[in-house]
């Protein structure tokens, strides 16, 4: 979200910096409308996590995020969906 509404940061996206304030308000309206009208079909997902040391901690969250993307990868292209993934670093 700070690509799309930092001026500054905008300007350097390659996607977005054609964009103007109204075509981004457009874009984040749409983006909320959409989740609002999907509500139904939405789902949060909560994990819980067992260890006994950090070494134990670093290998079930790295196993419980490859079944998270094995089912999320199974579940759409099952209905020729082909899903993107974007990764943000976490420090374990």
């Amino acid at each position: 979200m700070t690509e799309i509404h930092s001026g500054h940061k905008r300007g350097r996206h390659p996607v977005f910096r054609s964009w103007d304030r109204q075509k981004v308000d457009a874009a984040v309206d749409g983006l909320f409308k959409l989740i609002r009208d999907a509500n139904a079909e939405l789902f949060v997902l909560s994990c819980i996590l067992f260890g006994h040391t950090a070494a134990d901690l670093a290998a079930i969250k790295r196993r419980t995020y490859m079944a998270l993307l094995c089912e999320t990868i199974y579940g759409l292209t099952g209905r020729n969906v082909s899903p993107t993934f974007i990764f943000d670093a976490e420090k374990i």
